[in-house]
């Protein structure tokens, strides 16, 4: 919950409230990448191939430890 959580708030105050709408935040030699910068679903798709990447790492670790715990 906490990752899930965190990735929210990383979609929806650093990437649609900073990178979307400030100019003093862009990576040197991307400004003519304006078009990307502003488009807000560039970045909430991005957040939720991260949630899943992580909702799968997180399963695939509690498969691990859960079997661990079984063999011990």
């Amino acid at each position: 919950m906490l990752f899930l959580a965190v990735n929210v708030y990383d979609v929806v105050v650093l990437d649609i409230g900073l990178f979307c709408h400030s100019k003093k935040l862009r990576i040197p030699g991307t400004e003519d990448m304006e078009q990307v910068y502003r488009d807000p679903w560039f970045h909430v798709i991005g957040g939720l191939k991260g949630i899943l990447i992580g909702a799968v790492t997180a399963l695939l670790s509690a498969c691990i430890v859960q079997i661990l715990s079984i063999v011990q």
